[in-house]
């Protein structure tokens, strides 16, 4: 006989009933959703599949697929999560495979373990969203979510039947839960330090948007009018500037090759030290591939931190890959000085372009002055060329193709051109990339400022200083004062990337427009005043408390956790009334409100509610069909607990009671 032939084998638990299985199947779907829009699209479909069948299979008792199906799609899915992210970011990579793993695992449920699995991957699913989006409709959608998955827990241990085929029964106290723990959460989210991540992970998805590049040749800046996207949104301590005064610098160009104009490295060794300053106005950039930030105005002080160059532009400390918050002064360092190195470096002039040459060469032989030229340039533009957004295609020498062939183009054409040949004239010129414009929002005060609205202009050294001179504004004065969308929204390419574009529906329903305001007031106030708590934590903690020092910190975390813990220990051992179902507290609820003027018709010791229903029905004859209606419906819901129906049955009885009554 075998030593463990007397051995009993432990079967394994089960899986929860059909209703658990539900909830468990519909907070499953839900917790994946917001990552089919980062997930390749037949990957969505793939997943979607897979979905369809475990429904089928937890709803309807459909046998699960054999083994050697089970370990092909496992096969599959490792296949097609490697090719759909090759050469992307591993995070989303991994991210994907989480999902499709979990999906999986649905096909596969046999015990309660199993179901606990899926449960524990459903919430690493919920937080991995926040790496996408942190709006507040993502926040919004993240805490539904968690109420849900809350929700199918508390139905996975009910041990009554009956009570949790109510069909928002679970969701209810789910909530209620979540809400006992908001005034901690609260506490925590005011008073904790903040602590930083323990890595730093580069996401390349659509959340970090490449937006302006490192360099600039024509046709570039069109591209990004394809893309309604966010770039940044700024508010001011004070009236915001006009919106002529509305040029928002990124980054300057002083390198030309002949067809694109880059940053000179020298000039990125030239860090300034940094002031920190309180700021004029406040900056809150998206992500983005780059560092570079955007500044209204040539920047000498700013927030600490940032790094700041002889040119006036300003970088992050590190490429954007999350929001960023940070405040500059309005007003730099009015003293300009530019050196003979600098002189130079703005005046290099590549070879090519012979025509341009000549037709400088031309002007200065006719005894035109600088500002002279600059006006010739500027006039040619009005009287023989135009603004679109589908220029022709420029080869060889570029700018005398433009200037003197196509005569069409966008604004880093003109920019280009007209720097190009500012140097040939002599004088020291750099090109700029930024954004023009920004939508206005009243609700919330600040300026919104998009992809579209990127630019490209040209600054040049006149008169001792740095003067800002915009081409596009003679050739197309609307798109300075009335923004991009009057001038080219019938282009057919202007929003090609997003033809759902709140933008192109605006132009039908006027009160979208209204609607995505305020969503985006309430959206920019969730970023300012909940995400970007961390840079106003401190202050607000030495305003209530003074200079903090490490006792005043300990008892500043201890002393409220401590009174919450006690008040909530007070609420679990207090002393408590006998539990009694929800038909028990009904029929005391009635007894107490008929008991309050008519005291005899209050409900005696021993009372079965059959006999008391008969004995209101005495008194109020005309409720005595309401009355014995609801007595039998309780009954029913009593003794037959195994049945849903007859509970819905019952709350459909009292609502007419309380009616009658």
């Amino acid at each position: 006989m075998s030593l463990f032939a007397h051995q009993k084998t432990v079967p394994k638990e089960a899986l929860p009933a059909l209703n658990a299985r539900r909830w468990i199947f519909f907070s499953t779907v839900l917790c994946m959703l917001p990552q089919a829009l980062h997930m390749p699209v037949w990957m969505s479909l793939l997943a979607g599949v897979l979905l369809v069948y475990a429904g089928l299979r937890l709803n309807r008792g459909i046998a699960q697929p054999p083994r050697l199906l089970k370990v092909l799609a496992v096969l599959v899915v490792l296949t097609v999560t490697a090719l759909s992210v090759l050469g992307k970011s591993t995070l989303l990579g991994l991210v994907i495979l989480l999902v499709m793993a979990n999906t999986l695992k649905l096909l596969e449920l046999r015990t309660r373990r199993d179901v606990w699995v899926v449960v524990l991957v459903n919430c690493f699913i919920i937080a991995a969203a926040y790496l996408f989006s942190t709006s507040m409709l993502s926040g919004a959608y993240g805490v539904f979510s968690i109420i849900v998955l809350l929700a199918s827990l508390i139905t996975l241990h009910s041990d009554s039947s009956s009570l949790w085929t109510v069909r928002w029964q679970p969701l209810k106290t789910a909530s209620v839960l979540l809400l006992q723990a908001l005034p901690l959460a609260v506490l925590i989210f005011l008073i904790f330090p903040r602590i930083g991540p323990l890595w730093s992970l580069e996401l390349a998805t659509p959340s970090a948007r490449t937006g302006l590049s490192d360099s600039l040749a024509p046709g570039e800046i069109s591209n990004l009018l394809r893309s309604d996207e966010m770039a940044f949104r700024v508010s001011f301590s004070g009236d915001p500037v006009p919106e002529q005064m509305r040029y928002w610098r990124a980054m300057t160009f002083d390198h030309f090759d002949g067809q694109r104009w880059q940053i000179d490295d020298a000039e990125l060794q030239r860090q300034l030290p940094d002031t920190a300053y309180e700021g004029d106005y406040q900056v809150i950039a998206e992500p983005a591939s780059s560092a570079w930030l955007i500044a209204l105005t040539p920047v000498s002080r700013g927030t600490g931190g940032l790094k700041l160059f002889p040119d006036g532009t300003v970088r992050a400390p590190e490429p954007l890959q999350q929001r960023f918050t940070y405040n500059l002064p309005l007003q730099g360092d009015t003293r300009e000085t530019l050196s003979t190195a600098d002189r130079r470096r703005y005046l290099q002039v590549p070879e090519g372009n012979p025509r341009a040459r000549a037709q400088v060469d031309q002007w200065l032989a006719e005894g035109l002055t600088q500002q002279q030229i600059l006006a010739a340039i500027l006039q040619q533009y009005r009287q023989h060329f135009s603004y679109t957004l589908s220029p022709a295609r420029l080869q060889g020498h570029r700018v005398d193709e433009f200037f003197f062939s196509t005569r069409e183009g966008f604004c880093e054409h003109f920019a280009s051109a007209t720097g190009l040949m500012l140097r040939m004239a002599g004088i020291p010129t750099r090109l700029v990339g930024g954004y023009l414009g920004g939508e206005w929002n009243p609700y919330s005060e600040y300026l919104l400022i998009r992809q579209r609205d990127a630019h490209a202009w040209v600054e040049a050294w006149l008169d001792g200083r740095w003067q800002r001179i915009d081409p596009t504004s003679a050739v197309a004065p609307e798109r300075v004062l009335d923004g991009i969308e009057e001038l080219l929204q019938q282009s057919p390419g202007y929003l090609a990337d997003q033809p759902l574009s709140m933008v192109r529906l605006e132009q039908q329903f006027a009160l979208l427009a209204e609607l995505r305001l305020r969503y985006q007031s309430l959206n920019y106030s969730w970023h300012r005043w909940v995400l970007g708590y961390d840079s106003r934590q401190e202050d607000l903690l030495k305003n209530w408390l003074g200079t903090l020092d490490y006792l005043k910190s300990v008892l500043l975390v201890l002393l409220p956790v401590t009174l919450l813990l006690v008040v909530i220990g007070w609420w679990l051992l207090r002393p408590r009334p006998r539990y009694r179902d929800q038909i028990s507290l009904d029929a005391e609820y009635l007894s107490d409100r008929l008991s309050r003027k008519q005291p005899e018709l209050a409900r005696a010791a021993g009372e079965t509610l059959q006999q008391y229903c008969r004995r209101v029905a005495a008194v109020f004859p005309d409720r005595a069909d309401a009355l014995m209606a609801w007595a039998d419906a309780a009954g029913q819901a009593q003794y037959d607990v195994e049945s849903g129906a007859n509970m819905k049955l019952y709350r459909r009885r009292l609502k007419h009671l309380k009616r009658q009554l």
